[in-house]
């Protein structure tokens, strides 16, 4: 929480850092191309899955084409949470709404990690038919379904963030009286809103 703080306040300082921000609209369009390859590596994950589920016996070297599979989703997480830590090129109007996201990219990382980890321990045990490696299966299956989900939740966050930054950049009048002075509708329009009316006693 204290370095959420502390970039805040140093953007805040110096907003433009040293490099010019991007606008919205680039930001967006070179974050939809890291969404593409998390869609595209989240293909491989499905197959992995299926793979583990269709096959009755498992050998080594199918646990090695299946971890290879889950593998490629690796890479598009990291290089899109370092995108979104660029925060020099960062603009404003994402640096909190981000959170999200970065939480759920984080999420993503450890569970590829622990069904890495089965995945090393299942091609051990895979020779013998053992109840170990069955539920070792079974828990490979449960990770990779987590991580799917994680996919389709980071990118629909990413879509609705953008949105909403779409709508803040607007800096839409409407919403914010609407927001603070929601008797407009039964008023004179033509009267001044004032912020101090949430607090009256009438």
């Amino acid at each position: 929480m204290n370095e959420w703080i502390n970039d805040a306040w140093q953007m805040h300082q110096n907003p433009w850092g040293d490099h010019r921000r991007l606008s919205l609209t680039d930001f967006v369009k070179l974050a939809q191309t890291y969404l593409t390859s998390i869609q595209e590596a989240g293909d491989y994950l499905r197959h992995a899955y299926n793979l583990l589920r269709e096959w009755q016996t498992i050998r080594p070297e199918q646990c090695n084409e299946v971890i290879g599979f889950i593998r490629t989703i690796d890479k598009p997480i990291e290089d899109f949470a370092q995108f979104l830590d660029q925060k020099s090129q960062l603009p404003l109007v994402l640096f909190s709404l981000r959170c999200p996201v970065v939480v759920e990219l984080a999420y993503m990382k450890e569970q590829l990690w622990m069904v890495l980890a089965l995945g090393g321990r299942l091609r051990s045990t895979c020779r013998n038919s053992s109840r170990e490696a069955a539920m070792q299966r079974l828990e490979i299956l449960g990770k990779l379904e987590a991580l799917l989900q994680s996919s389709e939740v980071v990118v629909q966050l990413s879509r609705m963030i953008f949105d909403q930054a779409r709508f803040q950049e607007r800096g839409d009048s409407r919403a914010i009286d609407s927001l603070f002075c929601p008797q407009d509708n039964y008023r004179d329009k033509s009267t001044p809103c004032y912020i101090y009316e949430l607090f009256s006693y009438n």
